[in-house]
């Protein structure tokens, strides 16, 4: 069997190799930032002291260890991220994200953990918060156009990834980087909010996702 494994290997060509190896990496990208993102909880906190070390000293290596994959991954990224903001909201909540469910009543109260997420996205300098507003309209694009061509021959890895909708997440995600972003900024932002307003797929996306998106 291990001689076939070989066989198969070495009949790859260098670019199937190279995305084979890009597949396998976001595929476990989601899992690697769950665990960033609990520690930069843990250094929000302000525990523990050990064994991690210094919490300024290690919040800038978690910010150099991302500033270069959302420099040149910014779609992935925020969709990676997305899935980790799912896992960390409430029960519920999370049982309405992968479901598409909606509740009789919109809550927008975020956990302690998802404010953390904003503020670890917010803290990325190589992402201003104009081009974060601009990947999540391009993600959710993105998404309704695989939608609709959900008949013909889609991504592997989409399909996999498809099986937990990610748009509602992206939204809320959003909304709590705008609840921890000054109104000066917000306002210099306009443009790239305006353009989420008009271009965003309203039609596929579920209720709740419009309804944050407008309010």
């Amino acid at each position: 069997s291990s001689n076939a494994a070989l066989s198969k290997f070495t009949e790859l060509t260098a670019d199937d190799v190279w995305k084979q190896a890009r597949s396998e990496i976001l595929n476990a990208f989601p899992h690697t930032l769950a665990t960033l993102c609990d520690v930069w909880t843990q250094l929000r906190k302000g525990e523990p002291n050990l064994p991690i070390g210094n919490a300024t000293i290690i919040r800038q290596l978690i910010l150099d260890l991302l500033s270069p994959i959302v420099q040149h991954h910014q779609q992935s990224f925020l969709s990676s991220l997305a899935l980790v903001w799912m896992t960390r909201s409430s029960l519920t909540s999370q049982k309405q994200l992968t479901t598409r469910a909606e509740s009789d009543q919109s809550s927008f109260d975020y956990s302690p953990a998802q404010l953390d997420i904003a503020d670890l996205l917010l803290s990325i300098k190589i992402l201003p918060f104009e081009n974060l507003v601009s990947t999540v309209a391009e993600a959710l694009k993105e998404g309704a156009w695989k939608i609709v061509k959900s008949g013909a021959a889609l991504d592997k890895n989409w399909l996999q990834q498809s099986a937990f909708p990610t748009e509602l997440a992206l939204l809320e995600m959003l909304h709590g980087c705008v609840r921890a972003t000054s109104s000066a900024a917000l306002y210099n932002c306009w443009p790239s909010l305006q353009a989420l307003f008009v271009e965003s797929p309203v039609m596929s996306l579920p209720p709740k996702a419009v309804f944050i998106q407008f309010m």
